[in-house]
């Protein structure tokens, strides 16, 4: 059995299999040996995950290279289109989608771009689809991929796909999913008097979703801001509930604003007063001194009358 692995090994390079052998021996260990042939062996290889299990890091000087070797069997690790959204991850996507791909040699994961349409790739290529690499171009450490220089071998790793789909599903369920024929209705804003349910409008005459058709009613600009200003002036004596709360919190919130208007007020007439008290001080403190030199400059008269010229 030792030979017929050595051989086969020998056989698999020219294929881009470059598995260790010990690898090789766990795979064919069911086949028996007139069966053990490299096409057999390859299409067993397709079924296994190959990360470390290859024969030393093909790819770790992909830097210094501008072009693949020598073939070699890469695995995808993972795709992403690149020209759209995350949330529109899906499909094969359309003619302008850039491919970004992650791909492995068994140690060493380099980055790939789709150059050239691959029709074999797209972001429902499952991980652990192996690629052949036959004179693929490198660019700054990409492998550049094209239709004639790369192949998809026939194969699944079924531990892999189980773990990216419950991954996919579980993103795609947390997206809101919208129906285009039948989106919902645009943003209304809430109605001021507090009304809830069917057939209400907005001043501006414009729709509002209807609770038990669940359509939208067109109502003209004219007959909308009538129906509100009749509302506003005379309200409902039906309107209860929520309404009534409305009503209420915006009368309690008038009368606040007015009580507090009011002795915003008074608080002006009284800083008015002060000021004025202050102005009359200060004109009482300024006349004062003028008065007393006014009393000084009069002549004093004795309390005896005039004198007479002999008396001087």
């Amino acid at each position: 059995m030792d030979a017929v692995v050595t051989r086969l090994q020998a056989e698999l390079k020219p294929l881009g299999w470059h598995v260790q052998k010990q690898v090789l021996q766990e795979v064919l260990a069911d086949v028996p040996p007139p069966q053990c042939t490299a096409q057999e062996a390859a299409r067993l290889l397709g079924n296994v995950s190959i990360k470390r299990k290859t024969e030393g890091q093909l790819l770790q000087d992909i830097q210094a290279l501008s072009v693949v070797p020598f073939p070699i069997v890469v695995q995808v690790s993972s795709i992403k289109d690149v020209s759209v959204s995350a949330k529109r991850q899906h499909g094969e996507g359309g003619k302008d989608r850039i491919l970004l791909i992650s791909v492995s040699d068994g140690h060493t994961t380099v980055k790939a771009v789709e150059v050239a349409p691959c029709p074999e790739l797209s972001t429902n290529t499952p991980p652990g689809t192996k690629m052949l690499l036959n004179n693929t171009r490198i660019l700054n450490g990409t492998l550049l991929l094209e239709p004639a220089t790369i192949k998809i071998l026939p194969g699944r790793v079924e531990s892999l796909i189980q773990g990216w789909q419950v991954s996919k599903l579980s993103r795609e369920s947390k997206r809101p999913h919208i129906d285009v024929d039948d989106p919902p209705p645009p943003f209304q804003p809430l109605d001021p008097s507090g009304r809830t349910g069917g057939g209400s409008t907005t001043a501006k005459g414009g729709t509002r979703p209807s609770a038990s058709s669940g359509k939208l009613a067109a109502i003209p600009a004219s007959s909308s801001a009538a129906k509100v200003n009749t509302t506003a002036a005379a309200p409902s004596r039906a309107a209860a509930g929520s309404g009534k709360d409305t009503r209420s919190a915006s009368t309690s919130g008038r009368g606040s604003r007015q009580k507090h208007s009011a002795q915003q007020q008074q608080q002006q007439q009284q800083q008015q007063q002060q000021q004025q008290q202050q102005q009359q001080q200060q004109q009482q403190q300024q006349s004062a001194p003028r008065k007393a030199h006014a009393d000084q400059s009069v002549p004093m008269r004795s309390s005896g009358g005039p004198r007479m010229l002999s008396e001087l």
